[in-house]
């Protein structure tokens, strides 16, 4: 059953007398002629000359007010106004716009309220007669009426606020829109255009702000790329300079490795001859020995006591720090090779920065009891030393081959403390 016809009779509501739609308090809505027959039945059925009456829907009492129930005055309106609308478009012929000339199919320029879409020459000729047709151009051209899609036939005039389409008059009274917020098409449209203003306006500041970002990082990017360049440049600088210096350093290096060579050789020689004279010297106290061995009585006790003095001399000899594998000087190949590539960067002129692009090692935190490190004195004189005691922030440092009355304490930053062979080069 429609919402437009009575739920009673099931006959559309009219604009005539007896069809016209009257609501009661709960708004439900009958014609006129129903629900004075539904009065008048129930007026019987109840008390005589009773003034309230059931509703035949939900059965929710309603007073009958003395003047008769209120006509629905809406639904009237829109029945007013689709009598209007339907004799509009039935005295219509207007052909459909399909933004050609409906005369000679070429691009339309004008519009004609009477004859559709022109172009300029067709509408020239056909005006010329028609003087009372009203022409506008095609941008003015008004559009085309559209129609409600759940009530069909019924074009769209009014803007559901919260659903945010369009609807037909009946859609506000009838249907899921019922009881909605609902605004005129053509102010709705203009409340729309008022903000799509606004709107457009904080868009085209976050354009702005979006440009001005894109115009920044493209700065950026292009600073980063001057900056690597020149760091590139400075690096590859630094390191020819390194390499130039080293090369430089390889001829002096080599004269300085030749003669510490020269001197652990000249120390091995001297080893080498001193053992081969012990070597000769034992060789003929043991033949000696031998000697004896085969010599009568009175022979070998005359010569024993001399032979034996020589033995115990040698084995004194022997017994002293004179021991051959301790009086070999160690030649140690790679601390040579850390000692050389020390020497080749602490030589070069940028030294400093070199290392100062290389990540520090905190080794004094690291440093224990047992650790041997160089120490600096009083007086500015680096010695070997070794570390006694730590405590936290300070180490007792004892200078190696000195009494122990100097030995001190020395915070683990302090610039008297240095790793091995910072100062002092010893290659045993």
């Amino acid at each position: 059953m429609s919402h437009l016809s009575c739920r009673i009779c099931s006959e559309d509501f009219t604009l005539q007398e007896e069809h016209v739609p009257r609501s009661l308090t709960c708004a439900h809505t009958f014609c006129h002629s129903c629900l004075a027959s539904w009065i008048a039945r129930s007026a019987e059925i109840e008390n005589k000359g009773s003034r309230n009456v059931e509703c035949p829907t939900c059965r929710a009492p309603s007073a009958v007010p003395p003047s008769g129930f209120p006509a629905n005055y809406a639904l009237l309106e829109w029945l007013e106004s689709k009598k209007e609308e339907s004799l509009a478009i039935s005295n219509s012929s207007l052909p459909v716009a399909s933004g050609t000339c409906v005369e000679c199919q070429q691009a339309a320029t004008v519009y004609c309220s009477s004859c559709g879409d022109l172009c300029a020459g067709c509408s020239s000729s056909i005006h010329s007669s028609a003087k009372s047709h009203r022409v506008c151009d095609i941008r003015a051209k008004p559009e085309p009426p559209r129609f409600c899609g759940v009530h069909p036939g019924e074009p769209v005039k009014i803007y559901c606020q919260m659903c945010q389409v369009l609807v037909c008059g009946l859609c506000p009274f009838v249907g899921v829109h019922k009881g909605h917020e609902v605004e005129e098409m053509n102010e709705a449209a203009k409340n729309k255009v008022i903000d799509v203003v606004e709107s457009r306006k904080t868009i085209q500041d976050c354009i702005d702000k979006n440009q001005t970002w894109i115009d920044d990082i493209k700065l950026e990017h292009s600073r980063v790329e001057v900056e690597l360049k020149a760091v590139s440049a400075t690096v590859t600088t630094h390191i020819s300079q390194a390499i130039a210096c080293l090369r430089r350093r390889e001829s002096t290096l080599k004269q300085e490795l030749a003669v510490v060579c020269s001197t652990k050789q000249g120390q091995l020689d001297r080893l080498l001859i001193e053992r081969s004279a012990v070597a000769s010297t034992l060789a003929s106290i043991e033949s000696e020995g031998k000697d004896l061995v085969d010599m009568k009585a009175v022979s070998l006790l005359e010569n024993y006591a001399s032979w034996r003095q020589k033995v115990r001399g040698a084995e004194r000899f022997e017994r002293k720090a004179f021991k051959f594998q301790a009086l070999i000087p160690q030649f140690d190949i790679d601390t040579l090779g850390k000692i050389i590539l020390r020497w080749g960067i602490l030589g070069s002129p940028d030294a400093s920065l070199l290392q100062s692009k290389a990540p520090a090692v905190n080794w004094r935190n690291e440093l224990e009891v047992g650790d041997s490190i160089e120490a600096c004195d009083t007086v500015g004189k680096w010695y070997r030393s070794t570390i006694i005691q730590v405590k936290e922030g300070a180490v007792m440092v004892h200078y190696d081959r000195w009494d122990p009355k100097w030995d001190e304490w020395l915070d683990t930053g302090s610039d008297r403390l240095a790793p091995r062979e910072t100062h002092i080069i010893c290659l045993n």
